[in-house]
């Protein structure tokens, strides 16, 4: 259950790789919690990882994802200039 939320996937895709109905699915982890919290545990350290790699590729020095990382974080904006 964790690595489908790893993935970040959808009830409606979980249940799909699973092989029930989207109600079945939802049904299932309202009664088990256990699987609640390890699908919701999968998809927030599956955002931790991709944040890892943003970094990580910015620290490479990837142009594109400092330039994304800077806007985000630190309220760096592209410059306009006025005529």
């Amino acid at each position: 259950m964790e690595n489908i939320g790893r993935i970040q996937c959808t009830t409606r895709e979980a249940a799909a790789v699973l092989g029930v109905c989207h109600d079945t699915f939802l049904r299932f982890i309202d009664q088990h919690k256990s699987a609640a919290e390890a699908f919701e545990n999968g998809k927030e350290n599956g955002k931790a990882s991709l944040r890892r790699m943003q970094f990580k590729g910015a620290e490479a020095g990837n142009a594109t994802m400092l330039v994304w990382l800077g806007k985000q974080y630190i309220g760096q904006k592209d410059k306009s200039e006025l005529s």
